[in-house]
């Protein structure tokens, strides 16, 4: 298991991280994307996996469990808790994608197995999602968040003429 830093939160700063995630409910989650919804994202999944041989999976949280909150972790630890779950490691070229929503920390997470976990991948796809997705993200534009994190973080093959 990787080692992860905890949050430098204040007292008050805790406090707010934690009412926040209580008064997110998970079937604030599950209703987050219709049907259609679901479907124009399967299908970007379904575009990207035929440029490349990654295999993607999307999870959704609302919030963090409560041990989560009380050791102030990160969402990327999360992430790749969630990672392990489901077994997105699991792929016969070490080439699993996994893109992490958690609604009550508003945050996007990109988790890379082996084959392509490398530090360059990884700069290019966190740059993107920063500068493009997180600084305009509202409750409303969840949908399009996610969206346009499929877009970009699963854009395996912009990604790879990138590094090179």
């Amino acid at each position: 298991m990787k080692a992860f830093a905890p949050l430098d939160l204040s007292f008050w700063g805790q406090l707010k991280r934690v009412l926040r995630h209580w008064l997110t409910f998970s079937w604030q989650a599950k209703s987050m994307l219709s049907e259609a919804e679901r479907e124009t994202i399967a299908q970007h999944i379904e575009a990207s996996e035929k440029l490349h041989t990654a295999e993607i999976a999307i999870a959704i949280e609302s919030r963090l469990p409560w041990s989560y909150l009380m050791r102030r972790a990160r969402a990327r630890e999360r992430a790749w808790s969630v990672f392990g779950k489901m077994q997105v490691w699991d792929t016969p070229q070490n080439n699993g994608v996994l893109i992490y929503l958690l609604c009550a920390d508003k945050r996007i997470e990109i988790v890379a197995d082996r084959a392509l976990a490398d530090e360059t991948y990884r700069a290019v796809v966190d740059i993107s999602l920063r500068t493009q997705v997180n600084n305009k993200w509202s409750d409303d534009e969840k949908t399009r968040v996610l969206v346009e994190a499929v877009r970009m973080g699963l854009n395996l093959q912009e990604a790879k003429s990138i590094m090179e």
